[in-house]
């Protein structure tokens, strides 16, 4: 008999009559003694296997193990069991920080919050095969950590008593999901990914059996091939889900043009839907939406949707952001009340009708998002009156006025942004903020003038997390006050007058994230970044002095370091990309152009494998660039122009698949330009400008198909032009689009210019001063959608391409310098666009074309010097020969000249006849001699004017 029956049997019989419920306890422990650890050895045994299947880095199962302290596996972390069978019913596992991390990001207004590196606290591995020996379980959590892209496994099945589950974020995959069809029991079901379609699905079937489900999360899998009408269709087997209440289908490749509106009418619990980012669904708004009066929560983000928004008022939040085609018409929207609505967030659409009648009609409306929607006229009173706002984003508007003083009232005011607006006057910073409680303030690119006072600091109420005041006109010195901001996550004081050193008290804000001071007249010494800085933009200043090695290590923890355009000097720290044991490198963009750095490229480079933008253009750097530079796989941007490298390292940056954009110009590099072609298929903008470069074109060129500026001017590059230019697709039509915000040097009507933003009209082909010979290809003219094109001074021959008039969005055309003969195109005055042309130095011949916008290109006649055949306008040569044999004139004056010629002809004919009548009639021989002499007269000068012209 063991110990529990002796000690029931030594219990007074009267006592357990008192206490029945006691008594049946006890009698359950003689059926069910307790384990000898407080849980089930084989199940302890399991848990102690799933630990060494994993890496922890953060020591989360560190009571995991054995010994007599840690016995009872009930006791350890994440774990729960029963009470009586202690049996192990929840296993919770969930990275907590990785998830807090997360959610900094998720809803932004980028897709790309996923780019951003999370703590490196997740558990690593693969699950035990013993971990489906836990066969009682209920709540399973194993989000947020990194099981390395293995296999769903199939086992989950054995679950069977499960009713909760989450596996989001943890990068599993799979193709399949058939192990959860027969788990009845679930009612949370979170599989969502940490990036796009970890998980692809041919087929949803298993999902309608999961009949007790009331949350599904199936965010960024892959739903494409489940969107048909058929057996597969995800939307129908959802609908067996009548208990459904949270439906999360987001990031899903699901396209339309149909709304599965019919099927979600099924589910009559559901209270919130998401379905954002399917970008193909392409469907009108689904109206009948409105129709589900237990929907409180509808997020439409991304969709590509169309038509108008109806009124729902069951709704307490809506969000449509970035459908621009999306009508939302705020007369007829909000034509009554919503009187639950709390949260909106119309921003990116498009909306019409006055912002007044939206401000009256919800109001108990908390958060308020609707920036770039082209609202006009000013911020409406009648805010004020919302009383329980928070969040009030209006940026990328036109607002105009003032900021309405009674804003002071919204005591719950949390957020307000109305930056990127036209809104006017003075406004006090200790005014305005010392009678809210706001933690988020951006006021920047408006028409204002804010006033700081320095004694700001003794308002310790104030909680700013984000400060934005760019274009604020601010002067003076450094703020002090913003050191005691100890909140303070965003400081972004740029484009504004702010002078002297930056206070070394900055280093104190230990939560600050993002920091841009970026265009004022701050000098002294590189600041040290903050320690959890993730962005540092201190460009356009007078910094001077060294970046040290310390700067450097902490610089390599930043996502994004900008200091152009700076006085900084001596070398680029090998730190700033370091190899010490446990530091990792985070930067994804770094800028330290238009400086005045030495020395070389270091080859810690090697280690700043996130690298995505780099740019150290406009130093004095010299020597090679590393070959440890292809180390950097992720790079899209690579600039190093206007410095003094040497080498030739096309053959290793070729290994740099992710390149958009490369720029090596203006130094002393040397090499075939070979490796290039073929391999660099993302590649939009290439110059190679002043550099060494030999050898020819190679003909696979046109494998860059992407390319919109291809600079390869000023080299020694030799051999013909190849004819495959001309299929160059991103040029042979007119497109528009934005390339990026970048600094790139390029010619174009004749000018060297500097840009630092370039859209697709800015395309252009610069091959000009090398050594290139032979024709001009025909098929150039297949370029229509080409903005410039420079050839000048080269060695090419022949005549200019007929085609050329086919290149209707040309502006700058430079050809001088080179040895083209025969005629010019009459095609070229058709040209509207052309603004720059330039034919000088070459051995052209016949007539110059004309046309209004022809004369205009050069009133001086410089585009056409040294060209000793060229006649007619412009010029001191006379044309010869008639009209029929000149095929150099241009229609518009060989119209005049006919025009001219008939005129003629026809008055000579009628002064003949009157002449010839007149003679008869008069019979006098000095009149009739003199009449046919006069005729002669007219006809030599008539001659002579057309065979000068």
């Amino acid at each position: 008999m063991n110990s529990c029956n002796r000690n029931i049997q030594i219990i007074s019989f009267s006592f357990l009559i008192h206490h029945p419920l006691i008594f049946l306890l006890l009698i359950g422990l003689t059926q069910f003694p307790l384990p000898s650890h407080g849980c089930h050895e084989e199940e302890r045994k399991a848990l102690l296997d799933i630990k060494s299947s994993l890496q922890d880095p953060s020591n989360r199962l560190s009571s995991w193990q054995e010994g007599s302290k840690y016995q009872n596996c009930c006791d350890w972390h994440g774990i729960q069991c029963s009470i009586g069978s202690f049996h192990i019913i929840s296993i919770n596992l969930r990275n907590t920080e990785y998830e807090i991390y997360f959610d900094q990001f998720k809803y932004r207004d980028s897709r790309n919050y996923d780019e951003f590196n999370p703590p490196e606290t997740a558990l690593q591995g693969k699950l035990s095969p013993l971990f489906f020996h836990i066969t009682h379980l209920q709540y399973l959590d194993l989000a947020f950590n990194n099981f390395q892209e293995s296999q769903i496994p199939i086992q989950f099945s054995n679950l069977t008593k499960l009713a909760h589950l989450d596996l989001s974020n943890s990068n599993f995959s799979g193709s399949t999901l058939t192990q959860f069809a027969n788990l009845s029991s679930l009612k949370y079901l979170d599989l969502s990914c940490g990036v796009v379609d970890c998980i692809q699905l041919s087929s949803t079937k298993w999902l309608s059996g999961l009949v007790n489900l009331q949350v599904l999360r199936l965010s960024r899998i892959n739903l494409s091939n489940a969107t048909v009408l058929s057996e597969n269709n995800f939307a129908e087997h959802i609908s067996f889900l009548s208990n459904l209440k949270d439906l999360d289908l987001s990031y899903c490749n699901i396209s339309g043009p149909v709304f599965p509106i019919q099927e979600l009418n099924n589910l009559s619990s559901l209270s919130s839907l998401n379905m954002s980012y399917n970008l193909e669904l392409n469907s009108s708004f689904p109206v009948h939406l409105a129709k589900l009066t237990s929907l409180s929560s509808l997020y439409l983000l991304s969709c590509s949707l169309h038509g108008s928004v109806p009124y729902m008022p069951q709704l307490t939040e809506l969000n449509v952001y970035s459908n621009p085609n999306l009508h939302v018409d705020l007369a007829q929207m909000f034509e009554h009340k919503w009187p639950k609505l709390k949260f909106l967030r119309i921003s990116s659409t498009k909306v019409t009708g006055p912002f007044q009648k939206l401000i009256s009609n919800v109001p108990l409306l908390e958060f308020l998002y609707a920036s770039g929607c082209s609202i006009q006229g000013p911020i409406p009173e009648s805010l004020c009156e919302i009383s329980f706002l928070r969040d009030v984003f209006l940026q990328r508007n036109n607002f105009t006025g003032t900021i309405p003083s009674c804003i002071t009232r919204l005591r719950y005011l949390n957020r307000l942004d109305i930056s990127n607006n036209s809104i006017e006057g003075d406004v006090s910073l200790p005014s305005l903020v010392t009678k809210l409680n706001l933690t988020s303030l951006e006021l920047g690119s408006n028409k204002l003038t804010v006033s700081i006072d320095q004694h700001l600091y003794l308002y310790p109420k104030l909680k700013f997390k984000v400060l934005g005041l760019r274009s604020c006109n601010l002067t003076g010195l450094f703020p002090t006050f913003i050191c005691n901001l100890t909140d303070l996550e965003m400081l972004h004081l740029q484009d504004n007058n702010l002078s002297g050193t930056i206070s070394s008290c900055i280093y104190k804000l230990k939560n600050l994230r993002s920091l841009d001071l970026s265009h004022n007249n701050l000098h002294g010494p590189l600041p040290l970044p903050c320690n959890n800085a993730k962005l540092y933009n201190l460009a356009h200043n007078k910094f001077n002095g060294e970046i040290s090695m310390e700067t450097g290590k902490r610089l390599s923890t930043i996502i994004s370091v900008m200091l152009s355009g700076n006085e900084l000097t001596g070398s680029v720290p090998s730190s700033i990309c370091s190899d010490e044991p446990g530091l990792h490198s985070d930067i994804q963009i770094l800028d330290l152009s238009k400086n005045d750095l030495h020395g070389i490229i270091p080859t810690t480079i090697r280690y700043c494998t996130s690298l995505k933008y780099l740019n150290l253009g406009s130093n004095n750097l010299t020597g090679n660039v590393p070959k440890e530079l292809e180390q950097a796989k992720n790079l899209q941007i690579l600039q190093l122009n206007n410095n003094n490298l040497d080498g030739d390292p096309l053959y290793f940056i070729s290994k740099l698949h992710e390149l958009v954009v490369l720029d090596l110009g203006n130094n002393c590099f040397g090499g075939s330009i070979s490796h290039l072609s073929g391999t660099l298929d993302k590649l939009k903008i290439l110059s190679l400008r002043s550099n060494k470069f030999n050898e020819s074109i190679p003909k696979d060129i046109v494998d860059l198909h992407l390319l919109h500026v291809l600079d390869l001017s000023g080299n020694n590059l030799t051999g013909l032009i190849p004819k495959e230019i001309g299929n160059l697709i991103m040029l042979t039509n007119i497109t528009n689009g934005y390339l990026g915000h970048l600094q790139l040097q390029m010619t174009n009507k004749g000018i060297m210019m500097q840009y630092e933003k370039l859209y697709t009209y800015n395309s252009g082909i610069d091959l000009s001063s090398n050594n290139l010979e032979g024709e001009i290809p025909e098929e150039i003219g297949l370029l229509k959608g080409l903005s410039m094109l420079n050839l000048s001074h080269n060695h090419l021959s022949g005549n200019i391409p007929f085609s050329v008039g086919n290149m209707k969005s040309l502006e700058s055309l430079d050809l001088s310098f080179n040895k083209l003969s025969g005629l010019i195109p009459p095609s070229l005055a058709s040209m509207d666009f052309l603004g720059y042309l330039n034919l000088s130095y070459n051995n052209l011949s016949g007539r110059i074309p004309r046309g209004p916008h022809m004369d205009t290109l050069s009133g001086d006649g410089s585009a056409y010097v040294n060209n000793n055949f060229l006649c007619g306008y412009l010029t001191k040569n006379a044309c010869e020969g008639n009209l029929s044999s000149d095929t150099g004139n241009s229609l518009n004056e060989y119209g005049q000249d006919k025009w001219y010629f008939y005129g003629i002809v026809a008055f000579g004919f009628i002064i003949g006849f009157l002449g010839l009548f007149f003679g008869l009639l008069l019979k006098k021989d000095k009149w009739w001699v003199g009449y046919w002499r006069a005729v002669d007269n007219l006809a030599v000068k008539s001659v002579r004017f057309f065979l000068k012209n």
